[in-house]
């Protein structure tokens, strides 16, 4: 998700050494031609050719192949934790690092609960953002390292402002605990134009770009 570029590099290669390989699968399709699914398809390919016989070409290919995705994984920098990402969670997709945060806060079990869409488009195309009906939503702007969740009464004052495209921008951080008051606690999230505090059902928001 977050190399868009290198994804696509990294599977160029896959697909040309795939039709390169002198292995007969039970494939019917080429992966293009069904909607090419990233792993998935490796593990298609791997179950399917079970119980096979390989011939020595064959088996170079493969050892071929795992070399060079390899190496392609460690050049553009894929973390472990990114090559598991993406999955399906009450049939909606949840990719990348608004997976992987998903899954920090709790996944299905946790506040979010069930996601609402696949992953859309932000505004212009500066980022991503996956949504999870009244609880809240997660967003990733393009080229961050971590995507970060909204939600509550602080979802609420933001998104009266344009969401990401209005003048408090993408969050930069996760809501915390700013203080206990004597009224309940104070929780606070920041942005790229400023802070927004909760107190219990109303909000306040504190603009810093001026």
């Amino acid at each position: 998700m977050v190399l868009t570029a290198s994804r696509a590099t990294f599977m160029a290669v896959a697909l040309e050494m795939l039709r390169m390989m002198p292995v007969q699968s039970s494939l019917s399709k080429r992966p293009e031609e069904s909607g090419f699914d990233g792993i998935r398809f490796f593990v298609k390919v791997g179950r399917n050719m079970r119980g096979s016989t390989l011939s020595q070409r064959s088996k170079r290919w493969l050892a071929s192949l795992a070399t060079v995705l390899l190496t392609i994984a460690g050049v553009f920098g894929f973390s472990t934790q990114e090559a598991k990402a993406d999955g399906v969670y009450c049939g909606y997709w949840v990719l990348g690092l608004i997976e992987a945060k998903y899954l920090q806060k709790g996944g299905l079990g946790g506040p979010l609960g069930c996601p609402t869409t696949n992953e859309l488009n932000n505004p212009g195309m500066t980022g991503k953002r996956s949504e999870f009906g009244p609880r809240g939503i997660i967003y990733w702007k393009t080229y961050a390292s971590r995507a970060h969740p909204v939600w509550g009464v602080i979802l609420i004052s933001w998104g009266e402002t344009g969401w990401e495209s209005g003048i408090y921008r993408y969050p930069v951080g996760d809501e915390f605990l700013a203080e206990n008051a004597p009224a309940g606690p104070v929780f606070q999230q920041n942005f790229e134009c400023g802070y927004i505090r909760s107190f219990s059902t109303f909000a306040s928001r504190f603009y810093t770009c001026h």
